[in-house]
């Protein structure tokens, strides 16, 4: 019987590769290391631990949520009337905002996975009103050199 020869793997010219290394996000070091070398930081720490416990202990019913309205202005830049939108366009744009804002529009269920918990009602709406036309501000002559 003949023997086989066995065959030696040459050596790869590029160096070995360091086998991968699954980073970390270092938030959680670093507040380590501030409570370790500062005692203020720790202190704070533990009286933000204590007044949390407390506030979930206490058993009261939350108030009822107040609507926050926000002032809106809405610029209509146009050059041509026929450019311009009318003000049931506005008040159609601001109902369909505040639908978004108040997670109560139609397509809310069409909110990608990621960002399913997310969805809330921050408890604010906005409103708009007209204003009176104005002119365009008058330019101002340079200032003089004395």
């Amino acid at each position: 019987m003949a023997k086989k020869k066995k065959k030696k793997k040459k050596a790869s010219a590029s160096p070995a590769q360091p086998p991968l290394v699954r980073r970390q996000c270092g938030a959680m070091a670093a507040h380590y290391m501030l409570l370790e070398q500062y005692p203020a930081f720790r202190d704070a720490q533990v009286r933000l631990e204590g007044a949390t416990a407390r506030m979930r202990d206490i058993a009261r019913e939350a108030a009822p949520p107040v609507i926050v309205t926000i002032k809106t202005i809405v610029h209509v830049v146009y050059n041509t009337a026929q450019q311009n939108i009318s003000t049931a366009q506005i008040n159609s744009q601001i109902a369909a905002m505040n639908k978004d804002y108040r997670a109560t529009n139609a397509d809310r269920s069409k909110t990608p996975a990621p960002w399913l918990g997310l969805v809330t009602d921050p408890g604010c709406s906005s409103s708009w009103r007209r204003s009176p036309a104005r002119t365009p501000p008058r330019r101002r002559s340079p200032p003089t050199m004395r």
